[in-house]
């Protein structure tokens, strides 16, 4: 069982490890010059989000698609340069509890990222990117 035991993250609440359909789930990013964190889950699904702070705290959202799967998730934590550590966490199986329900959580995407960067280059493009946030 991989758990999470790292000088770079922890689980915000101190567990070792998720169980599936976990929802809301968040690292605690332990190094200041990790800018995002890189997640796959057992199925290849890859998504990013960037790191932000919290109570002095920086922490990381694990988007809650990647926990429906048990297995490995795997975790890769970056500064704006390059890829600093990997890690594999596991998510131990269960069944679907019957109150589950999906949450998406917010992620970074090519195309979310593709629109910010027109809207910036529009004349108006800072006023138009403050206002799709």
């Amino acid at each position: 069982m991989y758990c999470m035991t790292s000088e770079f993250f922890r689980s915000k609440d101190g567990r070792e490890y998720f169980w599936q359909w976990d929802t809301n789930q968040t690292l605690a990013v332990l190094r200041p010059e990790l800018t995002e964190v890189h997640y796959a889950s057992p199925d290849g699904t890859a998504l990013v989000t960037k790191t932000y702070e919290q109570d002095g705290q920086l922490l990381s959202d694990v988007p809650n698609i990647l926990l429906q799967q048990s297995g490995w998730l795997t975790v890769w934590f970056c500064d704006d340069d390059k890829t600093i550590q990997s890690q594999k966490i596991t998510i131990a199986a269960r069944q679907k509890p019957a109150s589950y329900v999906y949450t998406e959580t917010e992620v970074l995407t090519w195309e979310s990222l593709d629109e910010r960067i027109t809207a910036l280059e529009n004349p108006k493009g800072e006023e138009n990117l403050k206002a799709q946030l």
